[in-house]
């Protein structure tokens, strides 16, 4: 089983490397009629597929299943700049950039976004 989990983490790995059209594009954010950030919920969900989902959609390695609403409550509550501070560093088995080490500050704040619609 733990050759298994290396298996899809390598392959994810891998793949990750390969696309390097998230991160290294120019995302911007988009913003209020008040100045505050807007993630493009469209730039979340691409990054969301291409690089989060491997682990997310099946909870590989103990990452939180997208569709596990109560389970990412407990961790909404500590607010997106926290959550997009933890995928930036990495936490648990995720390493740091969900492993795409392109991806800009802006498509993980995105992709945050788009994972907290998700569990509403």
């Amino acid at each position: 089983m733990r050759l298994f989990i290396f298996l899809l983490f390598t392959l994810f790995l891998l793949s990750s490397l390969e696309d390097e059209s998230i991160g290294a594009t120019s995302h911007s954010l988009k913003f209020g009629e008040h100045g505050e950030k807007k993630a493009d919920l469209s730039i979340g969900k691409d990054v969301y597929e291409r690089t989060c989902a491997s682990c997310h959609n099946l909870g590989i390695s103990g990452a939180i299943k997208i569709n596990d609403k109560e389970a990412w409550k407990k961790h909404i509550h500590h607010g997106i700049d926290h959550m997009v501070e933890s995928v930036i560093r990495g936490k648990g088995a995720m390493p740091a950039r969900g492993g795409n080490p392109n991806l800009t500050d802006e498509e993980i704040e995105a992709a945050v976004h788009y994972i907290i619609k998700q569990a509403q």
